[in-house]
């Protein structure tokens, strides 16, 4: 079975309020009311091995890996933990997520506190020119509200930081 990354890069140009969003690949399956539990987990083990991952290679995934199961293994099955260890190798191995980590200072799972709202930034890459917001998703279920949550931290960024090129994707690891 092969694991699969999609990439949407979000490019908003202040001036008309527009989102504009390269070519997608989009599941036309409805989307299924609430969240079942199993899906949570998963999406919720998946950000813990990236963020247990003392960088962003093969060795340090494979550590974080037994984090990963440790702290997943009461809720997951074994084929699941090692259906998310598979789907976050792809995406560290993924050229535009190097391309978009590397070189940079990383920051994952970091809280944003704007205009009285609390978000959740996955990723945020740092260079003197660039930040790069990066969001990772273990599903295809809820795009149109992944495009927006992701399209406001861009915004948000932006206006925090006016003098830095900021830039926004969504890495589906399916």
């Amino acid at each position: 079975r092969q694991t699969l990354v999609f990439i949407w890069d979000i490019h908003i140009n202040f001036n008309h309020q527009q989102a504009q969003i390269s070519k997608q690949i989009v599941d036309e399956t409805p989307k299924s009311e609430g969240k079942n539990q199993k899906a949570i987990y998963f999406g919720l083990a998946l950000h813990y091995l990236l963020e247990m991952a003392e960088k962003f290679d093969e060795s340090s995934l494979k550590t974080a890996q037994i984090s990963m199961r440790n702290a997943f293994h009461k809720f997951l099955d074994e084929g699941e933990l090692d259906e998310i260890y598979a789907r976050g190798l792809n995406l560290i191995n993924e050229s535009k997520f190097k391309q978009m980590t590397q070189a940079k200072r990383v920051f994952k799972e970091q809280p944003l506190r704007y205009d009285g709202a609390l978000k959740q930034l996955d990723l945020l890459c740092l260079d003197e020119n660039e930040i790069c917001v990066i969001d990772y998703k273990t599903s295809d279920k809820n795009i149109d509200e992944n495009i927006a949550q992701v399209a406001e931290y861009k915004k948000i960024l932006a206006q925090i930081y006016p003098n830095l090129s900021v830039r926004a994707a969504i890495f589906y690891a399916l």
